[in-house]
């Protein structure tokens, strides 16, 4: 519920809200897990692809293979044009799978990887003074650790509705809410959301139409102003 407003959010059934509130506790479990990763890596200057962070690539090679890879390179020249560049950051270096048995990327990706650090070093010359970026080959390259999980976040984007839920919390108590006035704003979007489907349903006509596939979506009159969309609830 908005601060100050008198609009009552409609209510879930209590299997949407016991659904909900498990997508809570796993995104909850995992947001604890990424705090204490980042702790210990913190102190580290170069991270590897190793075992603990497998999540990482496999949700990234999982867009790539969702979307295609030219449209996958795309977005990752996008993400990248927004992100600083800072040669004294932490790196996360990306080796090519050369067996089933070594962690890698596949090659059409690594590809796009690689020449994504190209395009890197060269807006940005002084990160050759790195080791990683300066002996980057034809099986291992690098990327800013930063950037590197803002397209983990961005492919986690596509496939993990806690995790988007879990976003939109932390935003509402960025700006201001208590922590029950962001559960509400959550459950009157869900509840939004789910009312225009059944009014759609019902009479037809585009109150919410999607494009381009499931996470595409354009919703008009139930959204309240300021919400997010919530693409795993419109199963378009």
């Amino acid at each position: 519920m908005m601060p100050g407003s008198t609009e009552q959010p409609v209510p879930l059934t209590d299997a949407e809200f016991s659904e909900m509130m498990e997508e809570f506790d796993r995104a909850g479990a995992w947001m604890m897990h990424q705090l204490q990763e980042r702790k210990s890596i913190m102190v580290k200057h170069v991270i590897g692809l190793e075992r603990q962070n497998l999540a990482e690539l496999e949700i990234v090679e999982r867009l790539a293979a969702s979307i295609g890879i030219e449209a996958f390179e795309a977005d990752v020249l996008r993400l990248a044009g927004l992100h600083a560049l800072n040669p004294e950051a932490t790196i996360q270096a990306i080796p090519v799978q050369v067996h089933p048995s070594i962690i890698g990327m596949s090659e059409s990706v690594f590809q796009v990887l690689r020449r994504l650090c190209d395009t890197l070093v060269e807006r940005e010359p002084a990160l050759l003074q790195r080791p990683s970026y300066r002996c980057r080959n034809a099986q291992q390259t690098a990327l800013p650790w930063e950037l590197w999980l803002a397209l983990v976040r961005h492919a986690r984007e596509a496939f993990d509705p806690a995790g988007l839920d879990a976003e939109f919390l932390a935003g509402k108590l960025r700006e201001g809410y208590s922590t029950q006035e962001a559960f509400d704003a959550l459950i009157s979007v869900h509840a939004s959301i789910k009312h225009g489907r059944w009014i759609e349903s019902c009479f037809g006509g585009g109150l919410i139409g999607c494009s381009g596939g499931p996470f595409n979506c354009n919703t008009q009159p139930f959204l309240p102003s300021g919400s997010i969309l919530i693409p795993h609830l419109l199963k378009c």
